[in-house]
């Protein structure tokens, strides 16, 4: 819908999807989620990839995945 109405994004945009899922999951498992958008088709990503942990974890996780996919 980002690239039909504004055209491609220079940042991820899907952080109510992020929200939801990290909401629904710490619901289901009773353990405190965030989730962050580290690719987005907005962004001309070939598709949308969250990952999802603990908050006092989360900025680790993030950069631990950037780096193996680098």
């Amino acid at each position: 819908m980002q690239l039909k109405m504004e055209g491609k994004s220079k940042i991820c945009v899907c952080n109510l999807t992020a929200g939801y899922s990290a909401g629904w999951c710490e619901e289901s498992y009773g353990i405190k989620l965030d989730a962050e958008e580290i690719a987005c088709i907005a962004k001309g990503d070939k598709n949308c990839q969250f990952v999802m942990a603990p908050p006092d974890k989360l900025r680790d996780y993030v950069k631990r995945y950037l780096e193996e996919i680098m």
